[in-house]
């Protein structure tokens, strides 16, 4: 029988999913928060040692499980006995909002209203999950994921849980890998995601020429402060974003631009851009950002509601002047 884990921030669907696939298999169903806390001091760990014991007890009782949870340090107790993974790696914005509308979890708090209670600070910690670098954060998650000999999935959108009624449940594979311009399949795959943006409307209606795209990633690895990831969808390039460190004079602290970002036509409404942008977001914060920026096309409607749902919003400094506007003056 099948032995599972699943994981990931608050809010991910980590509960719907093992649910779905504890009744689809037949399996026993553990939840890690029933047994991390304890009793008499609920935001108090018990030490991991109590905690693998009672793991140990389910794991004789039942052939076969899925076990959910975000606590690495557990997690990696586990591994000699998973055949699987399920990262639940969904965009901060999509936990939050499953967060909002979850149902009351009686093993968790003793009524809806001191579930309720909570919700803020449960919203703050999803929130802070690509910046913290503890047991629950992503950079845990992703490296447990990343170590894991075995079947491991990648999950980031929600939709994705509506095929597990199948016989053979089915999802997409999503990693995020941060571009090494001398890389030859990297720079191969920067280079195909942004000619296929400048032959969409969007990015122009043409082909890159030629000289860009045979010195463009050698070029980018002469610049300190560039900045590009891929994503990659069941190991195909999805999705891009490249950026560069700019300066604020006003704040004397650095700003990271986001120069381009692209989502294949083929992968699009999977919240990929919002994985991106998340991405980009923390990579700032480390570098000591004040800001993150980018430009829209003023017709690019689906765009600037993807950017304004994660926060963006047009740049003034008195409204009574209006809104920056960006101008260029050709060079070349």
């Amino acid at each position: 029988m099948k032995k599972i884990l699943v994981f990931g921030n608050s809010g991910s669907g980590k509960s719907t999913l093992s649910k779905k696939l504890s009744s689809q298999y037949g399996l026993a169903h553990l939840d890690l928060d029933t047994l991390a806390w304890q009793v008499d001091a609920p935001t108090t760990r018990r030490l991991i040692s109590e905690s693998q014991q009672d793991i140990d007890g389910f794991m004789v009782q039942h052939d076969g499980w899925v076990i959910e949870g975000g606590y690495t340090d557990l997690l990696e107790v586990l591994v000699p006995q998973a055949e699987e993974i399920i990262f639940m790696n969904l965009p901060v914005s999509a936990c939050q909002q499953n967060a909002k509308n979850r149902p009351w979890e009686p093993h968790k708090y003793e009524s809806k209203a001191a579930q309720d209670l909570n919700l803020e600070m449960l919203l703050n910690w999803i929130s802070d999950y690509y910046q913290r670098d503890d047991a629950f954060s992503e950079m845990a998650h992703n490296q447990f994921y990343l170590d894991f000999p075995g079947k491991k999935t990648r999950i980031m959108a929600n939709s994705g849980l509506a095929n597990s009624a199948s016989e053979e449940y089915w999802f997409m594979s999503i990693n995020l890998v941060k571009v090494d311009y001398l890389n030859s399949q990297h720079a191969q795959d920067l280079i195909y995601l942004l000619d296929s943006y400048a032959q969409d409307p969007m990015g122009g209606g043409e082909t890159l020429n030629q000289s860009v795209k045979d010195n463009l990633p050698k070029e980018l690895a002469k610049l300190p402060h560039a900045l590009s990831l891929i994503c990659y969808v069941d190991n195909k390039p999805a999705g891009l974003v490249n950026c560069f460190e700019a300066f604020s004079s006003f704040l004397c602290k650095p700003i990271l631009n986001i120069h381009d970002v692209i989502v294949l036509s083929d992968f699009r409404g999977q919240g990929i851009s919002q994985l991106l942008l998340e991405k980009v977001e923390g990579m700032a914060k480390d570098r000591g950002c004040c800001k993150i920026t980018l430009e829209v096309l003023e017709g690019n409607k689906v765009a600037q509601n993807s950017y304004m749902k994660f926060g963006f919003a047009g740049y003034e400094l008195d409204p009574a002047m209006g809104k920056a506007m960006f101008w260029q003056k050709s060079l070349v």
